[in-house]
Order: C-alpha cells, then structure tokens, then sequence
C-alpha cells in the first residue's frame, strides 16, 4: 500500500470512542506509535514537548487525535455531537466531500500536523506549525502538487483565524475562504 493511502487509513480508524478511552494515556498507543511512522521528524519533537510540558504535550496529542476523530465524524456524516442545526451540518458535509474529492489528503494533513508547533511555541503555534512543517519537509513524499502544499502550510498557519479546529465543523466553512485565495 502507498503511503498517502496508509495514513488515510490509519486516520479513518480513529473513533470518539477511542479517543474518549486513551485520551490521557495516547502517547503510550500503539496508534500514536504508528502516527510517527508516517512524519518520523515529529519523534523528536514531540519528545522534548514531552519532556518540557508533559501537560502541555498530552493535551496537544489528544486534541490532534480528537479533530481526526470529528474528520471520520464529518465524513461518514454522522456527526451528531454537533450543535449545527441540518441545514448547516449538510453544508458541512457537502464542503467535506468536495474537500475529500479534490484530494482526500488535505484534511488529514491539516489536523495531523496543525498543532506541532505547540511543542515549541505555544503562544505563536500556528505560526510555528507552518513553519516546522515547511522545514522539516512533512508534506515531501505525499504525492501532492505545490499549490496543495502551500495550501496546506497556510490553513496551519492561519488556522486560528479561520475556525477552531477541535469541533471541526467551522473549518470547513471557513476552508471556502483559502479555496478561494489567489495564492
């Protein structure tokens, strides 16, 4: 199997559930294990984040596996948990399946690596999460073009602006803005 596929994989098998059951405990997962075998770079940081702010870390990670958990949520169309009356939680779902057709890769990258720059900045993240992930070439190897890597890098960067991340369901209306930036 190919990697992009691997990690779309790996990433629908996160549940509520699971999260809601190792939230306190992830690092030591076999799920958080294989998270760093697709972004080896991340090892190491995330273990002095670790090492710095073990509170800081574990929330971080829990968050992160926590967005990936609302994604198969919005994906499969059951995200009940929302507070989005139906008319807007099918937009939602309507922007999440263009995002998925345009390139099903887009999301998981953007919440996988979102936060990492937590580990080394939490004031300035987003900031620091871009450019961690242009510098430590996270998005090399996944078959995707410049125009979605800069897209990438610039919904972490600026991903506060456009809408919390931990529901999930605001950062797709929010992705209509970036669609349409020229750059």
């Amino acid at each position: 199997m190919d990697r992009p596929q691997a990690l779309i994989d790996f990433t629908r098998q996160i549940s509520l559930d699971w999260i809601n059951q190792y939230a306190r405990e992830i690092a030591s997962t076999s799920e958080y294990q294989r998270l760093m075998t697709f972004f080896p770079p991340l090892s190491e940081l995330f273990q002095e984040g670790k090492e710095e702010d073990p509170e800081e870390f574990g929330r971080t990670v829990a968050h992160t596996f926590h967005t990936i958990a609302v994604l198969n949520r919005i994906s499969t169309h059951s995200f009940t948990e929302s507070g989005l009356n139906q008319d807007a939680l099918r937009t939602v779902y309507a922007l999440a399946d263009s995002i998925k057709a345009s390139s099903p890769l887009i999301m998981p990258l953007i919440l996988w690596l979102h936060d990492i720059g937590k580990m080394q900045d939490k004031r300035h993240h987003t900031e620091k999460s871009a450019e961690l992930v242009s510098s430590m070439g996270l998005l090399d190897g996944w078959g995707i073009g410049q125009p979605l890597v800069l897209l990438i890098t610039k919904v972490i960067k600026y991903h506060l602006l456009v809408g919390t991340l931990y529901s999930g369901e605001i950062s797709y209306f929010s992705f209509r803005i970036k669609l349409e930036d020229p750059e």
